[in-house]
């Protein structure tokens, strides 16, 4: 499965860098300083597309796909994602994947999952290979909850700002 997702996110990067995902005029949702460290993450409008897409989508938006590091984070992103969307249930892709050393990782830090807000009874198909990545569905009675999805299906996405070390610095790439 390793080997896999290499593939993928390989073939990924070359569409990415031969500019043949192309960012478009979409509008972007923004919420800045609200996180910690003044993480800042996006809901693109109108995006509905696989794991994969996503990441280009992102990609192309000088972002990456988001990774939910705390319990602050998720509260967060809920609080924003009730306000725009209201008495609703959505799906929103994250960075995070089952490694082939069995365990879920960011894909965008490479960091082990160690905060989780898994929705009861999840993940329920760990051993499945088709149910690999990680879904934030926010659900306006219950809270952003955790799923674990086939990267195939076709959600929204939250995006957050790269960020790069330098000197120990963090600076926007």
């Amino acid at each position: 499965m390793s080997n896999k997702i290499s593939v993928i996110l390989f073939l990924c990067l070359i569409i990415w860098k031969e500019n043949i995902v192309e960012a478009d005029s979409k509008a972007l949702i923004s919420i800045e300083g609200r996180l910690s460290g003044n993480k800042k993450f996006e809901a693109l409008d109108g995006f509905h597309g696989t794991w994969l897409e996503a990441m280009l989508e992102c990609k192309a938006n000088n972002m990456e796909l988001y990774s939910i590091d705390s319990k602050d984070d998720n509260a967060a992103v809920f609080t924003y994602l009730r306000t725009r969307f209201g008495n609703t249930t959505a799906g929103f892709w994250t960075s995070g994947y089952y490694s082939s050393s069995k365990q879920w990782v960011w894909m965008t830090t490479g960091k082990e999952v160690v905060y989780t807000n898994w929705e009861d009874d999840q993940p329920d198909n760990v051993d499945d290979e088709n149910k690999e990545v990680i879904e934030a569905t926010y659900k306006y009675d219950k809270g952003l909850l955790w799923n674990d999805r086939a990267m195939s299906e076709k959600l929204g996405v939250l995006c957050e700002e790269i960020k790069c070390k330098n000197n120990d610095t963090d600076t926007k790439n």
